[in-house]
């Protein structure tokens, strides 16, 4: 019974040395490959109603995030929202949708940013 357990724990530690192995060799192999010099640009698309407690806070986020190429799409259903003057105080154009024929409200204000997103 000793010797199966022995067996047992000699295998364990082989599997474990060859998962190490591998892993250094992927980090050796992935710190070669050079990061490309432009990366795509991204559209941020939120459909929003209302305000929440922290909504400026998470706009100021999305804006402060560490990416080269990015923009903010804020979609809106409607103009009076109080979103809208938040977004244009942190300097966001806000996409007013209007009424649209889509299955629910957040899927045709989606539907809409993307169609309006640049990079």
């Amino acid at each position: 019974m000793v010797w199966l357990f022995a067996g047992l724990a000699l295998a364990a530690t082989g599997y474990s040395a060859a998962v190490l192995e591998a892993c250094r060799r992927f980090r050796r192999r992935r710190a070669s490959q050079a990061v490309p010099a432009r990366r795509p640009g991204i559209s941020i698309l939120k459909p929003v109603r209302g305000l929440d407690a922290q909504f400026d806070q998470n706009l100021r986020a999305h804006q402060g995030q560490d990416y080269p190429d990015f923009e903010i799409l804020l979609g809106l259903a409607d103009e009076d929202d109080p979103a809208v003057e938040v977004a244009y105080r942190l300097g966001i154009e806000p996409v007013i949708c209007g009424e649209t024929d889509a299955s629910t409200r957040k899927v045709a204000i989606l539907e809409l940013l993307a169609a309006a997103g640049s990079p």
